[in-house]
């Protein structure tokens, strides 16, 4: 409905003098398709600018699902790569999925 560019313009404007505020991007891992270091390069260009923490979180697989999670040790990696660029970040690995118990996760 509303267009990125304008969505993060706007927070950049803003947000510019607001230094108590930051905005939450939550940021689902997929193995494969946003994990590589290309996209960690694309996401700190893309919050460039605007305060903020980054919460990376990995995927919860499921019964139907194309997409897999990205490995701890990838994910670990795309943190740090972030933080040495000077972004925030929150990692949450998953828990409870081998049980069909994460987040996100209905199991039988």
């Amino acid at each position: 409905k509303y267009n990125l560019d304008l969505l993060l313009g706007t927070l950049r404007e803003k947000l510019q003098y607001k230094h108590n505020y930051k905005v939450l991007f939550e940021y689902v891992m997929l193995a494969g398709v946003n994990d590589s270091m290309e996209d960690a390069k694309r996401l700190i260009d893309l919050v460039q600018g605007i305060p903020c923490k980054i919460n990376l979180i990995s995927f919860n697989p499921h019964n139907g699902s194309p997409f897999k999670p990205t490995k701890d040790e990838k994910m670990i990696e795309f943190r740090n790569f972030l933080a040495a660029a000077g972004c925030t970040v929150l990692l949450r690995l998953s828990r409870g999925d081998d049980q069909m118990a994460a987040c996100g996760q209905l199991g039988k």
